[in-house]
């Protein structure tokens, strides 16, 4: 990342951006006991692939979380910028292939399927928040277009969770894993690929050829 948006990624952004995505998994549009615009519960209408809705969502209320705190000039603005510069680096650097991505098994790595879904739209959206040149490497993050992403997939996971429309879902999954772009991909998986990553949370059901993923 350019140093300007780097220098933000440390541990007590971390630490923010963990306990707000657990607190809204306590949300309505979240909670597995949710009832559905049809009355049926949000359990029984997902079923085993409940996470994909719940774990992208906790992501995205964090995020969103931080944007109203800021707003409200409750944390300032270093403290913002750790959050998410966070967010955004956990989902780059366990951005799985793209092959991966849109292999139907890797739905079940609910937290990288959300991480995946992020960063795709990010780059689908009109207005980028992440820029690239020709050999993908990124030049510049947009934070206001940034929070705006995040502030639209917050309200979108909501109310996907309330009507329950899986096919829906992955349907706009797939749009934004086929939206990221492949110079981009090549980069970043290249630079990951020679990190020795440490996971502070090791979940086995996170884990797809190398993917992992820490709360």
């Amino acid at each position: 990342y350019p140093h300007r948006f780097a220098k933000y990624v440390n541990p007590r952004g971390f630490t923010r951006f963990a306990i707000w995505h657990e607190a809204t998994h306590g949300r309505v549009g979240n909670r597995v006991d949710t009832r559905m615009k049809n009355g049926r519960g949000m359990g029984e209408v997902f079923g085993k692939q409940w996470g994909v809705v719940a774990e992208p969502g906790g992501d995205f209320g964090a995020f969103k979380t931080a944007v109203l705190q800021y707003r409200k000039g409750k944390i300032s603005h270093d403290e913002f910028m750790e959050i998410m510069a966070y967010g955004l680096h956990r989902a780059v650097y366990q951005l799985p292939t793209k092959e991966q991505a849109l292999d139907p098994a890797f739905l079940g790595n609910w937290h990288a399927v959300g991480r995946t879904l992020l960063v795709g739209y990010l780059f689908s959206r009109d207005k980028k928040a992440i820029q690239i040149d020709r050999r993908g490497k990124i030049t510049n993050i947009d934070v206001d277009e940034l929070a705006a992403a995040v502030e639209e997939l917050d309200k979108k996971f909501t109310e996907i969770g309330l009507a329950g429309n899986l096919k829906s879902y992955l349907r706009f999954y797939r749009k934004c894993a086929r939206a990221l772009p492949d110079s981009f991909m090549d980069t970043t998986l290249t630079i990951v690929g020679k990190l020795n990553r440490m996971y502070l949370v090791d979940r086995p059901g996170d884990r797809i050829s190398g993917v992992g993923g820490a709360a």
